[in-house]
C-alpha cells in the first residue's frame, strides 16, 4: 500500500569527492611536497593557494573559479576540509580567523600545519583563532633528532589506527615546539621525545560540530627525502 507511505525527493550530487582548501604562507618545502601529495589523493578535490610577492595569493593546484584565499564565510561553506599553512597573525587577519571558527563550529575540519611564523611570537595565537587551538602555549622551535610515537589516544584514533608496526620504524622529526600545554578537551595523538620528555607533536580536539588538528613540527617534509620514502610512503 503506497498511497500514504511514500514520497518523492530530489537529490543533487554536488561533488563525489571531499573538497579541500589549502592556504599557505610564503613558499617552503612543506608546501611543495604537500601540494604534490594532495593532487595524488583520489578522495579529495584540492584547491591550493600560496602567498607570493607583495602578499598576493597564487593558485598552485586545482581550479580556482570564483574562489580566492579570502576565506569568506560563503567560500568556506564550499569546502569540507581546510589546511592552514605557515601564516602569522597579520597574514591571517582577524576576519579570516573569525570565519574559520564558524567553519569549524558548523562541522568543518581544520588542519593547522603551522611553522615558525604561525607558532611564533606574532603567530595565529594572537588572532581570534586562539579560541579553538588545541594547544594553549608553546616555546620557540628547537631543532635536533626527535623520535616520534603514537600515544594511547593516537593508537585508537581513526587517522592512525592502521598498521601499528609502521610506527616502530618511522623517521624522527628534526624540529619541535616544546613546552606545549594542551587545551581543555584536546588529545595528543603523536608525541616527539625530547630531553625534557615527550612533547605533543600532533594534537586534535573537537569544537562545535567540527574538529581541529594542529602539527607542532616544521620538518615532516624531510620524510620525503628518506631512502625508503617511495616504499613506505611515510609522508
Amino acid at each position: 500500500h503506497t498511497n500514504d507511505n511514500e514520497y518523492v525527493v530530489n537529490v543533487q550530487v554536488i561533488d563525489t569527492k571531499n573538497r579541500l582548501l589549502y592556504v599557505e604562507g610564503p613558499p617552503r618545502w612543506e608546501s611543495k611536497y604537500l601540494t604534490h601529495v594532495l593532487k595524488s589523493i583520489k578522495q579529495v578535490t584540492p584547491l591550493c593557494f600560496i602567498r607570493g610577492a607583495k602578499g598576493k595569493f597564487l593558485v598552485t593546484a586545482g581550479v580556482q573559479g570564483s574562489m580566492t584565499a579570502d576565506m569568506t564565510e560563503s567560500q568556506l561553506s564550499f569546502f569540507k576540509i581546510l589546511i592552514l599553512g605557515n601564516l602569522n597573525a597579520e597574514e591571517l587577519g582577524e576576519q579570516r580567523a573569525l570565519n574559520l571558527i564558524k567553519f569549524v563550529d558548523d562541522g568543518g575540519s581544520l588542519v593547522i600545519l603551522g611553522g615558525t611564523r604561525a607558532w611564533g611570537m606574532n603567530g595565529i595565537q594572537n588572532t581570534p583563532l586562539k579560541k579553538i587551538l588545541p594547544v594553549k602555549n608553546f616555546g620557540s622551535m628547537v631543532e635536533g633528532k626527535y623520535p616520534v610515537a603514537l600515544t594511547a589516544e593516537g593508537k585508537v584514533h581513526p587517522a592512525f589506527s592502521g598498521d601499528q608496526k609502521f610506527w616502530e620504524d618511522v623517521p624522527p622529526v628534526l624540529s619541535v615546539f616544546p613546552d606545549a600545554a594542551l587545551s581543555a578537551g584536546a588529545e595528543s595523538l603523536i608525541t616527539a621525545s625530547t630531553e625534557k620528555g615527550p612533547t605533543p607533536m600532533i594534537v586534535a580536539q573537537r569544537y562545535g560540530q567540527g574538529k581541529v588538528v594542529a602539527l607542532y613540527t616544521d620538518s615532516l617534509w624531510r620524510w620525503q627525502l628518506d631512502p625508503r620514502a617511495n616504499e613506505t610512503q611515510q609522508y
